[in-house]
């Protein structure tokens, strides 16, 4: 029998190994900021006032994509007992929920984006504040789509 998308199983695998590589490359620019910061300030006696700036706002899109790219823990010892339907209904209920819950962090990110707009970071000269809440903006739909997506998937038995 031939997958309804055989392509599906690569792009996954494609996404993984991008989201793998931007958070490499992110965790590895905070390291090098911190590391610099740190050997400022004890061998030079100087700081780097850019540098906690840029690390958070590295930090938050970090953590947004390995949001999206880890894989959510669930306590199911109830669920596994429900009958199979029931619990493929509690299952898309959840769905639903989260889906709901993604919509407003969505828009209330968008919105602070807005309005954050016009306020710039102290020591990173031009950069908006904005740019710590667009990549919620950007992971919630994304997050959206993938929690549709396995919902596809739903167990019918228990594990």
């Amino acid at each position: 029998m031939k997958a309804a998308y055989p392509y599906a199983a690569s792009w996954r695998a494609l996404a993984r190994q991008a989201a793998d590589i931007a958070l490499g490359v992110l965790l590895l620019a905070i390291a090098a900021i911190t590391l610099a910061a740190t050997a400022n300030r004890y061998l030079w006696g100087g700081a780097l006032p850019w540098a906690e700036e840029l690390s958070m706002l590295l930090w938050v899109w970090m953590i947004q994509i390995a949001a999206l790219r880890a894989v959510h823990v669930r306590v199911d010892f109830i669920t596994d007992r429900l009958p199979p339907p029931l619990r493929r209904t509690l299952a898309m209920a959840t769905a639903v929920a989260c889906i709901a819950v993604l919509v407003l962090l969505t828009r209330s990110a968008i919105g602070m984006a807005r309005f954050s707009g016009s306020d710039h970071f102290i020591a990173l000269s031009g950069v908006s504040r904005q740019w710590l809440y667009v990549p919620l903006a950007i992971v919630g739909p994304l997050w959206a789509i993938r929690i549709v997506l396995e919902s596809r998937h739903f167990p019918e038995q228990p594990r």
